[in-house]
């Protein structure tokens, strides 16, 4: 084999594990339920798909009031959901359905949950890919987990924000200690902004992960220029975030 290259199931691999092809493989169930319901949402799903359209149609046709709007959206619940989703309602016109645009971020929630999931089953196992499996599969296989996922809910958004300050605690300590608060920081705005509640969900991770950062073992600041760049940005993002959800 000639040097510097990989055989091909190393490349294949890593192709998989780039375009996510074990989370869809796991969520297939899910993406045909979703093909075959075609039932009116009610309740909060509606609200929640109707405030994510609102702010799309002002942001288009009203730009100005888009901003009043966004801190305005839902009055008593916790906004990220319509702040999230009003910009996939554009792929819901190309596929010829709203409800199936919107959809796309309980989806997306899910798969990226899986995937930590599957990072934090293999850490735990020593690195070996069975733990991750069966890490991904239990989780893929939880009634409650199925349930949230084909529903507009803002329950997979809450749930992919706890586990990412699991995986902060828990992998996070690989990273620089700035990287990792930040990401800390991130995860906890966003959690307040999905739902009131999460407090209640994340204390623990959120404690240890906070413990994690605060172990003087590592440097602050990332080894490359490069990724002092990446953390300024997160930075920024991470305040704007913090920002808004004040």
């Amino acid at each position: 084999m000639p040097a510097g290259s990989e055989p091909p199931s190393s490349r294949s691999g890593v192709w998989a594990e780039r375009l996510w092809l074990r989370e869809w493989l796991l969520l297939a169930p899910t993406l045909l339920w979703l093909m075959l319901d075609r039932r009116p949402w009610s309740w909060d799903p509606a609200w929640y798909g109707e405030v994510s359209c609102d702010l799309w149609w002002t942001l288009t046709h009203q730009p100005a009031a888009w901003g009043p709007m966004m801190l305005a959206a839902f009055g008593i619940k916790a906004p990220a959901i319509a702040w999230l989703a009003q910009f996939l309602t554009p792929f819901g016109h190309r596929l010829g359905s709203v409800d199936d645009g919107l959809m796309l971020l309980p989806l997306l929630a899910a798969a990226a949950t899986l995937r930590l999931w599957f990072h934090l089953g293999r850490a735990l196992w020593g690195g070996d890919v069975r733990g991750g499996w069966a890490f991904a599969l239990l989780g893929a296989g939880a009634p409650l987990f199925v349930g949230i996922t084909h529903q507009f809910f803002v329950e997979p958004l809450q749930l992919l924000g706890v586990t990412g300050l699991w995986w902060l605690a828990l992998i996070g300590p690989r990273q620089p200690r700035l990287r990792q608060a930040l990401g800390v920081a991130g995860a906890s705005v966003f959690l307040v902004a999905v739902k009131v509640t999460s407090p209640a969900f994340a204390a623990v991770p959120f404690l240890l992960a906070a413990w994690s950062v605060a172990r003087p073992a590592r440097p602050w600041l990332a080894p490359t220029r490069a990724g002092r760049w990446a953390d300024a940005g997160l930075l920024l993002l991470v305040v704007g975030a913090a920002a808004l959800t004040l």
